[in-house]
């Protein structure tokens, strides 16, 4: 009876749930191994993008080096030294030239700013109240001056203060027969002797370029006459000559140093070139022709009307027919109404003329 239940029981169901657990743990195992074969795949790429950038870093620095010793350098089994390997690495972004440019521009920079740095006007006044305190400091009131009158920045009606300050200096120190110390040479008088031969030694021996009646009004001697065994001063700073047309004046400078200005008149509707010229030859009593109507005039003829004097500028260019002369009208003296010379008075061009040498610089500005 035990046996039949038993019997019983095992049709009913006992073999049958043994058959339905088996292919569960089957696929349970199945699953198992699948997933546990799967799940490392995903960790590969996370690895391989990580140390993947190492090598592409040291290929980059190796292709550079190649290109670099193929360029032009001669390899050599020799192991390189160290500061051999460090000038190597700069080597290709270095190659261009981009620092030297730097070094040339700055330069320049530095050679502009210095020329135009000038002292205020109360600054500049500071200074030439202390140095008129100054008994020994004339001389350099004077130069202070003759610099100060020339600067266009400076209000015009000072300058004219200056200038009326700075005359009677420049008659004590550079018209006269007393030495200015590193600005003048003494030249003794030789027998037979006159004033271009004294002019023309100054020249070679001290280098010198001066007018000879630049000498005669500097030593106060009369015309055509010196005395053999005499001391002469010569002063030996460049002449030069600056033309203000706004301000219908001429300055003649020493050592760029004002030291002597006449009223102009200037041509009419700027026909009065502006730059860099030297004086060229000098004439007394000059034939002229009129540049409108082409007719030419001797000195004292009816219609002759440049004077007594001729001053001629060159342009470097090969311009003929400009210059400084004189003017039988008076009245056009500041203003604007040549055919494109500079005016001056009689007596003013006549002085300028026996002051200034040929080949001095001369600038005209506007």
């Amino acid at each position: 009876m035990e046996m039949d239940r038993m019997t019983g029981l095992a049709g009913k169901g006992g073999p049958k749930k043994e058959n339905n657990l088996l292919p569960i743990g089957i696929g349970l195992a199945v699953v198992v191994v699948v997933v546990w074969w799967w799940w490392p795949t995903p960790a590969a790429p996370t690895v391989v993008p990580v140390a993947e950038p190492a090598p592409p870093t040291v290929l980059r620095f190796d292709e550079i080096k190649a290109r670099s010793e193929g360029a032009g350098e001669t390899s050599s089994p020799k192991k390189p030294s160290d500061s051999e390997k460090t000038s190597d690495r700069p080597a290709v972004p270095s190659v261009p030239p981009v620092a030297a440019p730097a070094v040339v521009r700055s330069t320049p920079a530095v050679a502009e700013t210095q020329p135009t740095s000038r002292p205020t006007v109360v600054e500049l006044e500071t200074q030439l109240a202390a140095l008129r305190k100054d008994p020994a400091s004339a001389d350099r009131l004077r130069r202070a001056l003759g610099e100060a009158v020339l600067v266009e920045t400076y209000p015009e009606a000072l300058r004219r203060v200056w200038m009326d300050e700075l005359r009677p200096l420049t008659k004590r120190f550079v018209f006269s027969a007393a030495p200015m110390p590193g600005a003048s040479v003494g030249v003794k008088v030789m027998n037979g002797d006159n004033l271009t031969k004294i002019a023309d030694r100054a020249r070679k021996e001290h280098g010198v370029v001066v007018a000879p009646d630049f000498i005669r009004v500097v030593n106060d001697l009369p015309p055509n006459f010196v005395r053999a065994g005499a001391t002469l001063k010569v002063p030996t700073e460049p002449a030069g000559l600056v033309v203000d047309k706004s301000e219908f004046r001429v300055y003649l400078t020493l050592g760029g140093v004002v030291i002597r200005d006449w009223p102009i008149g200037t041509g009419r509707d700027e026909r009065t070139p502006e730059g860099v010229f030297k004086t060229g030859s000098k004439t007394r009593n000059p034939t002229w022709t009129d540049p409108e109507t082409g007719k030419t005039y001797k000195f004292g003829d009816p219609g002759h009307t440049i004077g007594s004097r001729w001053i001629s500028l060159d342009d470097g260019k090969g311009r003929t027919g400009f210059g400084i002369h004189g003017t039988n009208e008076p009245a056009s003296i500041g203003k604007a109404e040549s055919a494109g010379c500079v005016r001056m008075l009689g007596v003013d061009v006549e002085e300028l003329f026996d002051l200034v040498p040929p080949g001095i610089e001369v600038v005209i500005r506007s």
